[in-house]
């Protein structure tokens, strides 16, 4: 009788994480910022000190040497080389995703995006994951909740990949 009732609690409770969308799922299942290992040569200004000087939809995290409003659900390191308007001649490091690697570019001091780091190992550590995902083989008749959003979201030396109906971090050495 007692595990009847638990059981129906936790399908209630998946039902409705799944009916009422990401403000319940992220109530449940609160998403982390990203940890980013690399030296800073410098500490950068903050744009935030807590999560409520942020946008709604985004967290105050410290991330590129500095504390950010980040949008968690974005992945950072697909975003495009944005230089910014302003004039400055800032040597930075932007993942591009198309070639997997991180590559320099100029930055003129304001604005652009976060795809925007002062060294190439500050950008190798937030966007680089070395290995590849195993090849996923199944086919899925209901999508599982993703347990991470990028490889940013998982513990060193890991890789978020697509795994039987849903992403999560991987031993990519392991192969598991």
């Amino acid at each position: 009788m007692e595990s009847s009732v638990l059981l129906s609690l936790l399908v209630l409770s998946l039902l409705l994480v799944n009916v009422q969308g990401p403000a319940l799922t992220d109530w449940f299942f609160p998403q982390r910022c990203p940890r980013i290992q690399g030296n800073c040569e410098f500490k950068e200004r903050d744009e935030c000190s807590k999560n409520k000087k942020c946008p709604k939809h985004e967290k105050c995290c410290f991330f590129s040497c500095g504390r950010k409003c980040l949008n968690l659900q974005q992945d950072i390191c697909s975003m495009p080389k944005e230089a910014g308007p302003c004039m400055a001649l800032f040597h930075r490091w932007w993942y591009d995703k198309t070639n997997n690697s991180c590559s320099s570019f100029i930055y003129g001091g304001c604005r652009g995006n976060n795809n925007n780091f002062q060294s190439q190992a500050v950008c190798q550590s937030a966007c680089s994951a070395k290995g590849h995902c195993p090849r996923n083989r199944v086919r899925c008749e209901i999508q599982e909740r993703d347990l991470c959003t990028n490889s940013r979201d998982c513990p060193k030396k890991m890789k978020c990949c697509q795994f039987s109906c849903g992403k999560k971090c991987l031993d990519i050495d392991k192969g598991n």
